[in-house]
């Protein structure tokens, strides 16, 4: 072989070699990026930061999930943020939650009491795969926090509406979601205004933990939609009060201080049509 000839041949070979050494690399990165899509990592996130994603509607909206993680008195009594669920570490070892479609691809974040205990919160949920992508914890904790909160549960006031006022309201082109919070063997088998929903579901009641996050993950779209749309929520039980205490109670945890009512007299005065279905509560299977 001429020395012209091996020259070529190392040439090519280099050029080979190379060539591989570029795929190789390149499928690496993609495989790393892949790692980093599956949220294997926690991320810590200043204040400024957050609030401004925070205050991104689109992005709040369409790829924030937030959780509280303090202690349930703290995040009731204290400093809270609107649009946020209180949670705790066992909610997240519910099977239900690894089966959520709504959440996988976006992002979590966490609000606990300091960075510390955020952060081992985090490191917790790291542990399962719950196809989420990446999980924050805001650094420094609550008390850092700006941007806007919750008022205290005695300043919230709701409104009531009477069914002349709803009808109004729908032949004037604006939608109305009726909330129905009584237990659901008394929606369903003992009747309910036609079009409305029922707070817990067709799925029944679990208890403690399970329906909370059934709830959170159920009424975040409705939500979503009294803020972006033209609507509005009315909530009702077997009497006022109950529906007007709800009202209290989703106003001050969404934020949504303009949107939501109750209906005048509950259940216990309306004159209007029933829808009844038959109904079950179905067996329940320990989720952990």
């Amino acid at each position: 072989m001429t020395s012209a000839l091996k020259l070529l041949l190392l040439v090519h070979l280099a050029f080979c070699f190379l060539s591989f050494t570029n795929i190789v690399y390149g499928e690496e990165k993609l495989v790393m990026s892949e790692v980093n899509l599956n949220g294997k990592e926690c991320k810590a996130i200043e204040s400024d930061e957050m609030q401004r994603r925070y205050e991104n509607k689109h992005l709040l909206f369409d790829n924030m999930f937030i959780f509280d993680i303090r202690p349930l008195a703290a995040a009731v009594k204290g400093k809270s943020i609107p649009f946020v669920k209180q949670t705790n570490i066992d909610m997240f070892r519910v099977k239900y939650i690894n089966n959520v479609e709504m959440w996988k691809g976006k992002d979590v974040y966490l609000v606990g009491e300091d960075t510390e205990s955020t952060k081992s919160f985090c490191e917790e949920m790291i542990k399962k795969d719950y196809g989420v992508n990446d999980i924050y914890y805001l650094k420094g904790g609550i008390d850092v926090w700006n941007g806007p909160i919750r008022m205290p549960f005695k300043e919230v006031q709701c409104e009531g509406l009477d069914l002349h006022e709803i009808k109004k309201r729908m032949e004037e082109g604006q939608k109305v979601y009726i909330i129905d919070w009584r237990y659901p063997d008394d929606f369903y088998n003992g009747g309910h205004i036609p079009g409305s929903i029922n707070g817990y579901g067709k799925e029944g009641i679990f208890g403690g933990i399970e329906d909370m996050l059934r709830g959170y993950f159920r009424f975040r779209p409705i939500y979503i939609k009294l803020i972006t749309d033209n609507a509005i929520a009315v909530f009702i039980d077997d009497n006022e009060w109950k529906g007007l205490h709800r009202c209290r109670i989703e106003k001050r945890a969404s934020g949504i201080m303009d949107k939501m009512y109750y209906l005048k007299g509950g259940m216990e005065k309306w004159e209007g049509p029933l829808e009844k279905e038959s109904w079950q509560q179905p067996k329940i299977v320990s989720s952990q």
